[in-house]
């Protein structure tokens, strides 16, 4: 399988059509249809990773954007919610858009931290 590449999507301009390249991702399956995320193993046709696939099951699931409804399945992107404190770690109330059944999401944060590069040492002389 053969990887899309940007510099297919180089405008004229120089600028690159990147709207176009992530549909192109999509559409040769290296990125999720649904959530956008990356896929390893891409299968060369549009395909969903391996958290949107467990979307469909009945067990509990985690998600880095999406949250379903445990009634109707209902999927909702937290993006597209206007529900700001799913962004906080904790336990929080949720209503589904769809079949207005309440349920309760969990939000688990973490933090990754960057150090600048080591300075060198000076040379003694």
């Amino acid at each position: 399988m053969t990887t899309t590449s940007l510099e297919s999507f180089k405008l004229a301009d120089g600028n690159y059509d990147r709207t176009a390249y992530r549909a192109a991702q999509k559409a040769n399956g290296e990125t999720c249809y649904e959530c956008g995320a990356y896929i390893i193993w891409g299968k060369g046709h549009p395909d969903r990773c391996g958290d949107c696939k467990r979307l469909d099951e009945p067990d509990e699931i985690t998600h880095h954007s999406l949250i379903r409804c445990p009634k109707c399945g209902h999927q909702m992107e937290i993006g597209s919610c206007e529900l700001n404190e799913l962004y906080e770690d904790g336990s929080h109330d949720v209503s589904c858009q769809n079949c207005d059944h309440d349920f309760e999401v969990s939000t688990q944060i973490s933090f990754s931290f960057t150090s600048p590069a080591r300075i060198p040492e000076e040379k003694k002389p």
